[in-house]
């Protein structure tokens, strides 16, 4: 009943160009070099749950449909692509257009 209706063409923009991710899982290669396997000298700088910034246009992203109808967007990015840290919830964070 009120509000703002986005045309598809804009909401897929947004969609594919999200640029925060939260990180559900990490490989067995996370944060180590991958000739020696011995964790980076800087450790690793994120963890499961953490939010990070990803690249625009980097890694494998796809869709997976829910029970519930809804529409989920997972990405697989390299340590090495990713951009850096988020602090805080960015769930939590309203935006107007």
């Amino acid at each position: 009943k009120g509000g703002l209706k986005l045309p598809r063409e804009t909401v897929d923009t947004i969609q594919w160009n999200e640029q925060v991710g939260k990180i559900l899982l990490l490989g067995p290669l996370a944060f180590k070099n991958r000739q020696t396997m011995e964790p980076w000298p800087e450790g690793a700088w994120s963890k499961i749950n953490d939010f990070v910034k990803i690249p625009r246009y980097g890694g494998d992203r796809f869709e997976v449909l829910q029970k519930s109808g809804s529409v989920s967007l997972f990405a697989i990015v390299n340590d090495l692509d990713l951009v850096g840290a988020v602090t805080g919830d960015p769930l939590k964070v309203s935006v107007f257009i």
